[in-house]
């Protein structure tokens, strides 16, 4: 708790305009933090990276945490590795039943699935300034961890996504989704 406090001074720095010594900040105190307070200091180095347009480097950290969280990464953001990971997505879906839908797991506060939704949801908000597919893999790897985790209120932006990109692929049964069906 007590790097937390810490953490939190460092962001008050950074929004006085001293993001680098934030940032250096937080790369000193890491080694030393444990599991939930090292989660909560990636998370803040990503937003202040971020918020300093350092993308690339706020992308690197937030991917470097879904990693120690063990989460495999795509090593690569082109169009065969965002067809084969976006039809594995699509398959689980469809495997969803109507109930399952209907009654979502939801995850609790301190379950683990809301680190790694969190990570997910800001990779997605940071790739898509960088390459359209980076986008797409991460709202599908959102989706497909909000599947097999829980969902969390970070769940939503990852889904929509990918609802748009099935959207845009004509892969909405009109049927499935007429009020009678719901």
């Amino acid at each position: 708790m007590c790097l937390l406090r810490d953490c939190l001074t460092f962001v008050f720095a950074a929004l006085d305009g001293f993001l680098d010594e934030a940032k250096d900040a937080i790369d000193k105190l890491l080694p030393f933090a444990n599991a939930i307070d090292k989660m909560a200091a990636l998370s803040l180095k990503g937003s202040i990276l971020a918020s300093s347009r350092q993308i690339q480097e706020a992308l690197a950290t937030i991917v470097g945490a879904l990693s120690d969280l063990g989460e495999s990464i795509p090593q690569k953001y082109d169009e065969e590795t965002l067809e084969s990971l976006f039809a594995q997505t699509l398959q689980s879906v469809r495997d969803s039943s109507i109930s399952e839908v209907r009654e979502f797991k939801l995850a609790s506060p301190n379950d683990a699935a809301v680190p790694v939704i969190r990570f997910y949801d800001m990779a997605i908000k940071l790739c898509h300034l960088l390459h359209p597919n980076m986008l797409d893999i991460f709202a599908c790897k959102s989706v497909m961890a909000s599947i097999k985790m829980g969902w969390t209120k970070f769940s939503s932006f990852g889904l929509a996504v990918f609802a748009n990109h099935v959207q845009t692929k004509g892969l909405v049964d009109e049927r499935c989704v007429s009020p009678v069906h719901l």
